[in-house]
């Protein structure tokens, strides 16, 4: 008899351990998924100030494992003015960059300098500098 409970303790002990490791591991996966499936960055690379039109050009990546949906964009201007909602991108896909050209120059403000731009979509946000000499 000592010999049988022994095996079926070791059957239980290794029972209780996989379905513990399965719950940790549907756990982790579910709560990484959550967090990782937008992620906006402003791309600083291609981002330029077109002086013609008077916009910038804004790029915006989606580093995510989701589609972004539409993406909506704050500009704070040079002297500390923020616009909010100055423009919008339809949607990212996940993994790539898609770019809007925003007004520049509202409420009487433009010029050249540091702008900061902040992106907010699909459960994500993410702010980034933007330089414009023209």
């Amino acid at each position: 008899m000592k010999g049988i409970s022994a095996i079926i303790a070791t059957i239980l002990m290794l029972l209780i351990t996989v379905a513990l490791a399965g719950t940790a591991y549907l756990f982790i996966t579910g709560t990484f998924n959550r967090y990782t499936s937008v992620v906006l960055s402003v791309n600083g690379q291609q981002t330029n100030c077109q002086s013609s039109g008077g916009s910038l050009n804004v790029y915006v990546d989606n580093n995510g494992q989701n589609p972004a949906g539409a993406v909506t964009i704050d500009i704070t201007y040079p002297n500390g003015t923020t616009f909010t909602n100055v423009c919008s991108i339809a949607s990212i896909p996940a993994g790539g960059t898609n770019n809007t050209a925003c007004v520049r120059g509202l409420g009487g403000n433009s010029g050249t300098g540091l702008y900061l731009i902040a992106v907010h979509g699909g459960g994500s946000s993410a702010n980034g500098p933007v330089s414009c000499n023209s």
